[in-house]
């Protein structure tokens, strides 16, 4: 039975939270289209879970924090000179948890 870690340890906290993150990567893009390209990449990613306790002070929660090897990947689609870009990036988190981003974007090509 999992229960919630907020709330055992939520005794003198300010019930206020607040997540820090980090990712580096590099990796390949591959462009099969004119108007589509696929990416993938690996580095390093750092997630860190921050409480605010009752004095105010912020302190990392290291159980749900997390630092390591993270792995991207996504797609580019390209309309003249835009490009938007849709993806996810992981980063491994204790052994019962995996941290995963979603990202969007648009951006102009020159």
């Amino acid at each position: 039975m999992q229960t919630n870690v907020f709330q055992d340890i939520a005794h003198g906290t300010s019930g206020k939270s607040k997540v820090s993150r980090l990712n580096l990567s590099a990796g390949a893009l591959w462009c099969p289209t004119v108007w589509g390209s696929v990416y993938m990449g690996c580095g390093y990613g750092r997630r860190l879970l921050l409480w605010q306790d009752s004095g105010g002070e912020w302190a990392e929660v290291s159980n749900r924090s997390s630092a390591g090897v993270m792995l991207e990947a996504g797609i580019l689609l390209h309309y003249d000179n835009l490009v938007f870009s849709f993806g996810t990036s992981v980063v491994p988190g204790t052994s019962d948890y995996l941290y995963a981003d979603l990202s969007v974007g648009i951006g102009w090509k020159f």
